[in-house]
């Protein structure tokens, strides 16, 4: 979700359940999710679900809570636009499609090894955003941060990334290796 325009930031965690302080040994009854701080000037809560269901359509049901497709809601006008939107996608699929709508009660932040996940895996680029952080949390709000875990998960193009790059968060050794997984992408 880092390279959509309007999104600030990404968390993934987890939700959707009753049990207190989840974590990933034990969920208890939540769901793993993402949460998406977004610009509502740049990209609409309707975009965004446009997104969601190109991206997932669970037709489906999963054994496990932990892997269950589901949409969570803040107020009524998000939950009337989420549940209107999963009928125009059953309608148009002519299937029931396994995606849980739900309100929002409370999210927990998932432990710091699943936070910017594949920008973690490159290890010398993300300790290069890592040092011009105070702490963990603000690596994690950081935007320069969603964005470069979607470009080394394998969204976006070399020329989106040249337009990012242009910041004094990361070496030039950095840069390159950016540069080279995301060509690589191409090729």
């Amino acid at each position: 979700m880092g390279l959509i325009d309007g999104v600030i930031r990404t968390k993934v965690g987890y939700s959707g359940g009753k049990g207190q302080n989840p974590n990933y040994n034990d969920m208890m009854d939540h769901t793993e999710v993402v949460q998406i701080d977004y610009n509502e000037e740049i990209i609409t809560y309707d975009e965004l679900l446009d997104i969601f269901w190109k991206n997932n359509t669970c037709k489906m049901k999963f054994k496990k809570v932990q892997y269950k497709s589901l949409i969570l809601y803040h107020d009524e006008e998000q939950k009337i636009k989420a549940l209107k939107s999963k009928l125009e996608k059953e309608k148009n699929e002519n299937c029931y499609i396994y995606t849980d709508i739900e309100h929002m009660n409370k999210f927990y932040i998932a432990e710091n090894y699943h936070q910017k996940y594949y920008l973690q895996s490159v290890r010398d680029v993300s300790d290069d955003i890592k040092s011009s952080c105070e702490n963990f949390s603000e690596f994690v709000d950081s935007k320069i941060a969603a964005r470069l875990n979607g470009y080394i998960k394998g969204y976006g193009n070399s020329n989106m990334l040249r337009a990012d790059l242009e910041t004094d968060l990361l070496s030039d050794k950095s840069k390159k290796r950016l540069i080279s997984i995301v060509d690589g992408y191409g090729k």
